[in-house]
């Protein structure tokens, strides 16, 4: 049985529910895939008339703050803007969720640019995924990262945000598989990790960590966890770039 099967069903065991294993991303001939659908294309646009130069200056600054949430549907991956209200999104944020009764969304922002017309879909996906803040809560969306996104735009990605929900100590294929993926992120800078777990703190020790010591590829690595567990390990298992932070010390 191939492996992410594998860690697909065990993932579906720990967290109760049924996990559609995703598919393999291809790219199409040429080495693009399109992933739009039904987008029109504005040939007679005056912004697309303006000089390549400045239409990239101007998807830059679009990016720009832009925070994406990510989870699993049906074996796809989705994604959600962020519409905090707060200066900084945080770790725990719940301001992407869609509330049931409430109107959808609107496409706006970022989102009401890519879905606008396909040439802009193609000129500004890479500054997406170069400068936007990405985060998930699901480990399923990290196991399975490799074949959700093609190698080209998941190593444009340089900040990356997890929040891990433990009841208690993951199976190791899949905190292994995890650490892996982060890992894989090539073009990675800046990654915060939080380990919330909600039981069984006591069971957590600076071994238990030293799989982090994978990560290698961003400048700033910090990794939150709780304040009993961040002062029992700090200094014992950390890797060069990382920093323990105490979740205690964070305004949520």
């Amino acid at each position: 049985m191939p492996i992410l099967q594998t860690l697909g069903r065990k993932l579906s065991g720990q967290h109760n529910q049924h996990l559609v294993e995703p598919r393999q991303l291809k790219s199409r001939k040429g080495g693009r895939r399109l992933t739009i659908e039904n987008v029109p294309c504005l040939n007679n646009s005056r912004l697309l008339g303006l000089p390549r130069e400045i239409r990239n200056s101007i998807w830059r600054y679009a990016c720009l703050d832009t925070r994406i949430h990510w989870w699993l549907d049906t074996g796809k991956l989705k994604g959600q803007l962020c519409r905090s209200n707060r200066e900084h999104c945080q770790l725990r944020c719940t301001a992407w969720i869609q509330k049931p009764g409430n109107p959808p969304f609107r496409k706006m922002g970022i989102m009401g640019l890519l879905l606008s017309c396909r040439s802009v879909y193609s000129e500004i996906v890479d500054f997406v995924y170069e400068l936007s803040i990405f985060d998930t809560r699901e480990p399923s969306v990290m196991v399975f990262l490799p074949r959700l996104l093609l190698p080209k735009r998941m190593n444009l990605i340089q900040d990356f945000d997890f929040l891990w929900t433990l009841r208690t100590l993951p199976r190791f294929e899949i905190w292994e598989a995890v650490w892996n993926a982060l890992s894989l992120l090539e073009g990675l800078r800046k990654l915060t990790v939080e380990l919330y777990m909600t039981a069984e703190e006591n069971l957590w020790e600076a071994g238990h960590l030293g799989i982090t010591k994978r990560v290698v590829r961003p400048k700033h690595f910090y990794l939150v966890l709780p304040g009993r567990v961040a002062q029992r390990v700090a200094g014992k298992f950390e890797g060069e770039n990382c920093t323990v932070i105490s979740a205690e010390s964070i305004d949520f």
